[in-house]
Order: structure tokens, then C-alpha cells, then sequence
């Protein structure tokens, strides 16, 4: 990907037989969003991967990687660094806000909610584990799945990939 990206010719703009904008040799397309959103990047094919990586990626080393993201979104949450927070998240990504599903499309759109997606029961749930719960094909939760998160196809790479808010008990 990075030769293909950075090669010559790479950053130029093709289009693909369906008319949308391509870079790297149609491993990156751009493509219009439903509902007006703008363009954004549809796809990035996956690096070619062999068995023993996905292997590796599918075991211990996952839930490892898994581990050690926790630890660090721990870490942020809890000295509040709102930046290092949202740069961990994949995008755009659904959140809970009071008892309203949203959609926030990039880093500053959720930076300027933090404080009503990362609330303190949100917090509490993150503080109170010592590492997140393995859903197998699904990622990795917060005890009642107040976050979700999950490494970016068979990398070392982990974000979170939901914020659900914290689970209300009861009437």
C-alpha cells in the first residue's frame, strides 16, 4: 500500500469503471457518501496477509494488543486528554447521546461533544475494569458495552468502534 500510495503516480486520481475516484492503483477509493455527506474514503484494501498472520492476529497477540489499547485509553480518559481520546476512535463512528443514537464523522465533530459522550458514567465503566471483554468476532467491550473496540483488520492497530453510553438499571 505505502509503495502504491507513494510511488510514482500514486497520488494521482483515476477513476474506476463505476466512475468513482481511485488513488494507489484503485486500492484506495473515494466515493460520495449516502444522504450528502460529502465524499469520503470507501475502502482501503487490506494489506496481503498470510495464514500465520491471521493466526497471530486471532490469538493472544489480539487480545494482548487489546489489552495494552485499554490500558491507554485508561490512561486518557482519566487525566481527561480529550485529543488523545478521540484520536483513538475510528470514524465515523455511532454514539450515544442522553438516549439518542448520532453519528460523528471525525475527530473535531466528537471533540466538541466530549463531554456528553464521555460521560462520567462512561468513565466510571472504563476506570472499573482491569481489561476489556473479549466478544470474539465482535471485539472487545466495557462490562455492559458502554464502549466497544476492535483492531482494524488483522493489524496491531485498535479503536474504539462505539460509545453506547452508560447502561441506565431500571426505571
Amino acid at each position: 500500500m505505502r509503495s502504491a500510495l507513494f510511488g510514482a503516480g500514486g497520488c494521482k486520481l483515476a477513476k474506476d469503471a463505476l466512475g468513482e475516484a481511485t488513488l494507489a492503483g484503485g486500492q484506495i477509493v473515494i466515493g460520495e457518501a449516502e444522504g450528502g455527506r460529502g465524499p469520503w474514503i470507501e475502502a482501503i484494501s487490506p494489506p496481503r496477509i498470510t495464514t500465520e498472520e491471521i493466526l497471530r492476529y486471532s490469538g493472544k497477540e489480539y487480545e494482548r494488543g487489546a489489552d495494552n489499547f485499554f490500558r491507554i485509553l485508561q490512561r486518557a480518559l482519566a487525566a481527561d486528554d480529550q485529543e488523545a481520546v478521540v484520536s483513538m476512535c475510528a470514524y465515523p463512528i455511532r454514539v450515544e447521546i442522553g438516549d439518542r443514537n448520532h453519528w460523528m464523522e471525525n475527530r473535531a465533530e466528537l471533540l466538541r461533544s466530549y463531554t456528553q459522550v464521555f460521560t462520567p458514567g462512561v468513565k466510571k465503566a472504563v476506570a472499573g475494569l482491569r481489561k476489556p471483554i473479549h466478544m470474539g468476532w465482535r471485539g472487545f467491550m466495557t462490562g455492559r458495552g458502554e464502549l466497544w473496540m476492535d483492531s482494524i483488520a488483522y493489524t496491531h492497530v485498535y479503536r474504539i468502534t462505539a460509545i453506547n453510553g452508560p447502561v441506565r438499571m431500571g426505571p
